[in-house]
Order: structure tokens, then sequence, then C-alpha cells
């Protein structure tokens, strides 16, 4: 199979997203993603002064904020900000407060949501109703997100920091950059949706501007048919230019899936996986390979089935015998409760006229429907005969 991969590791320069492509993210993406995308960028805004808090307090002043939460002191700050979110407009405000308590060397932190607001930029309006969008249906989400957002407001949000990662954790908070993998995500507890917590990623720059942005669903498990949207480096046209795209993993062959993953720069990415062992890839997973018969032919009258796995579960063997013209002479079915792993079992089928048969066919199966045979066995049984056996 000739895959032509884009190289995503290397360095590239980031083009500007397109209107259009953060638009389409839009309708790509669930509004609880936008309300975890805010939860995130809760401290995007500009942080700028001098530790000048007043009774403990710091305002809107993050850096006065850092300074105090580096040594775990007592303290609050309120941020208070709008940004553009792939095309919804994002009003908010979110108080931080640090516990007087450490626990195991551990610093506590409260996030409280205490205002959001949702609504899509005037580019985004025009871009969904060029692309089909009515402006009925347009009106109906942004009502829905606005009361959702609404929904969120009280939201707390409790972390525990090992204060040998509070430092890291505070320059990425004024930095920008954010993923699922961050220690957010490992730390805290109070979020509305775990489901959509662990299965993106996302850059911003110092400005508030989105650079790239990977949603994976199921996080580069390769047990599961994932789905993948995101920003992808298009290298085919010469120049580093950003697409957005959406893909399915997919089976490369019965052993490896090709596994859509975020890179490390949050852009879309494969890998070709090879699936564990005793599983087989089966439309976009690895999946437990089904238990399978091996078949040995004895005699006319006998055959032998031999398990590679336990079969815990009833199935049918079938047994056809043929005249020299094809014509069905005995039509054998019989049910079997289970069968243990490497014990050979003779299955017997009796017909007074041995000389007549020519042709011998065995099927197993444990239901009727072929596409959910889970007991079958590995290849279709057909035996010729000369004379009599």
């Amino acid at each position: 199979m000739d895959l032509d991969r884009n190289n995503h590791n290397e360095a590239h320069p980031v083009a500007n997203h397109k209107d259009a492509h953060k638009t389409l993210i839009i309708a790509s993406i669930t509004i609880g993603l936008i309300i975890i995308m805010f939860i995130l960028l809760f401290s995007s805004g500009n942080f700028a002064g001098k530790a000048t808090g007043t009774d403990n307090d710091c305002g809107t002043n993050f850096t006065c904020f850092m300074e105090s939460a580096k040594d775990c002191i007592p303290v609050k700050f309120t941020n208070n900000f709008s940004i553009d979110i792939l095309g919804v407009n994002v009003t908010s405000s979110v108080d931080l407060e640090i516990y007087e308590m450490i626990i195991a060397e551990k610093c506590i932190i409260k996030q409280t949501i205490t205002n959001m607001s949702l609504e899509y930029t005037e580019k985004a309006i025009q871009t969904l109703l060029e692309n089909g969008a009515t402006q009925e249906s347009i009106d109906a989400k942004e009502y829905i997100n606005q009361n959702y957002a609404k929904e969120q407001i009280g939201t707390e949000i409790n972390c525990q920091y090992p204060l040998n990662k509070l430092d890291e954790v505070l320059s990425k908070w004024k930095d920008g950059n954010f993923s699922t993998e961050d220690p957010l995500n490992q730390y805290c507890d109070g979020f509305t949706g775990d489901d959509l917590v662990t299965n993106y990623s996302i850059t911003i720059n110092t400005t508030g501007e989105i650079t790239s942005f990977c949603q994976d669903s199921d996080l580069n498990d390769t047990s599961k048919k994932g789905t993948i949207t995101g920003i992808e480096l298009d290298l085919t046209s010469g120049s580093a230019e950003n697409k957005l795209t959406s893909k399915q993993d997919s089976c490369y062959d019965s052993s490896k899936v090709i596994e859509y993953v975020c890179s490390e720069d949050n852009f879309v990415d494969w890998e070709l996986e090879t699936c564990p062992e005793k599983t087989i890839c089966l439309d976009g997973a690895c999946v437990i390979a089904p238990p399978l018969l091996n078949a040995e032919d004895v005699s006319k009258t006998t055959t032998k089935l031999f398990a590679i796995e336990n079969v815990d579960k009833p199935f049918w063997v079938i047994t056809t015998l043929l005249d020299e013209d094809g014509a069905i002479i005995l039509f054998s079915k019989i049910l079997y409760p289970s069968l243990e792993k490497d014990q050979p079992y003779d299955h017997i089928v009796s017909y007074p006229d041995l000389d007549l048969v020519k042709t011998k066919k065995v099927v197993v199966f444990d239901v009727n429907d072929p596409s959910l045979w889970t007991v079958y066995l590995n290849e279709t049984f057909e035996v010729q005969y000369e004379g009599l056996s």
C-alpha cells in the first residue's frame, strides 16, 4: 500500500489560518470543547506589572500572582478577557485563589468561572452563510451556546500542583501553550466532560491567536477507531500551508493500523502501528482475534477439530457429503456447547454407502450472520475423495 506521508515532524513556518478554516472548525467541534478551551485559555490575556497586590489580592496583575504562586503564598487573582476561539468570541472572567495549605509538597489552587458569554464573529457568520447555513440555524446554535456558557458560571476547578512543577505550569499559562497532556489535566478536578478534556491539543501565541489545533477522539488508542479533526500541514504544494482535515483510523493490513494522532506541534499526523498479540486490525481498530478452529480430515465419516483458543460458547458444525455429480447425500448439523484449547475432538457423521461420497464440506459458526461469526474455521474446509476411505 502506497502512502504519501507529509513529514509533520520537521520544522516549518506556520501560515496564518484562513477565517474559513476557523469557521469550519466551529461546525466540526462541540460547544463543550469550546468551553474546555476557554477554561485552559483563561490566562491568555495581557500580563504585566509588579507584585503590588494589597491584602493578598493581586487584582488583575498576573505577574503579582506568579510571584506569590511560585512559593505557594495565599493570594487571589482575577482575569477578565475577550478572545476569538475558532470563530467564537468568548468574553469571561476567572478568579484564581491559592490556599494557605500545602499538602504533601503540593500547592492548592482553585479556579472559578465568574462570568462567560459566547457569540459568533461577523466573519464566522458570513462564512457559515456562504457555506449553506441559514441565519435561523446560526441564531439557534448561538442561543444554545449562550445557554451552555451561562451554565458554566460558578464552575470550580481545584488543582494540587507539586511545588517542583508549579513554575513550569505558570510559564505555560503565560506563554499560551496548552494540551491535554499538560499538568492542568493531570492534577486538577472539576471539569464537566472528561471526554472533551482529554482529546485535543491547542497552541495559542501571546496575542491570543490559535496557531495549531488537533482533536483526537481515541487518544491514540489502537483498540478504538478514532476520528481526528484539526489542522494539517500541507506540503504537497512545496510550501507549508495549513488546511482543515478530518480523518478516521483505518487498517493497513490485518496486523497494522493507520492511527491518526496529534503531533507534538498540535497538527494532524499519523503513525503505522502494529496490533498487539492476539489482536487483528478490523475496521480501523485492533480487536481481539476471535477464537478460531482448525479442522483436519481423518475420513469420510470423521473430522478432527482443534481449538486455537478456548471456545466458551455454543457453535454449530455442519458437514455436507456430496456424490460425484455434486448432489447432497447427507447434511448434518450438530451443536457443540464448547471446546477447550488444544483438545482434539472427533466430529463423526455416518453414511451407509461411503463409495458414493466424493466430496466432504465442513462449516463452523456460532451465529447465523456470517458478519458476526466469532467461532469459525480458519479456512474453508473441503476434501475431495477418489475412492473408499
